[in-house]
């Protein structure tokens, strides 16, 4: 099936070796489908999504946020998810 939207999130992780500690940014996506939100680790089926909201951080940075059935799940987002949103919303909609 063919994705509809398509937006890159971060994953952060820590790696502790010894005395050194590194961050570690990996560079992800979230991908909208017309019955789904994808990520590497989990499917989203839409009919278990309620909303999908976005709140930008004074770095200009932000977090994307799922609402979904079994809770909320937070994205690290670099850029502006606002057509990834649109879409959803046209998607839930038409549902």
């Amino acid at each position: 099936m063919r994705f509809i939207a398509q937006h890159p999130y971060i994953k952060v992780s820590r790696q502790i070796k010894w005395t050194e500690q590194k961050i570690i940014e990996e560079e992800l996506s979230l991908i909208l489908y017309e019955d789904r939100i994808e990520t590497q680790f989990h499917v989203h089926y839409l009919r278990d999504v309620w909303d999908v909201s976005y709140k930008s951080t004074s770095a200009g940075t932000g977090l994307l946020y799922l609402h979904t059935r079994s809770g909320v799940n937070a994205f690290y987002v670099k850029q502006n998810p606002s057509q990834f949103i649109d879409h959803f919303i046209k998607i839930k909609a038409s549902l």
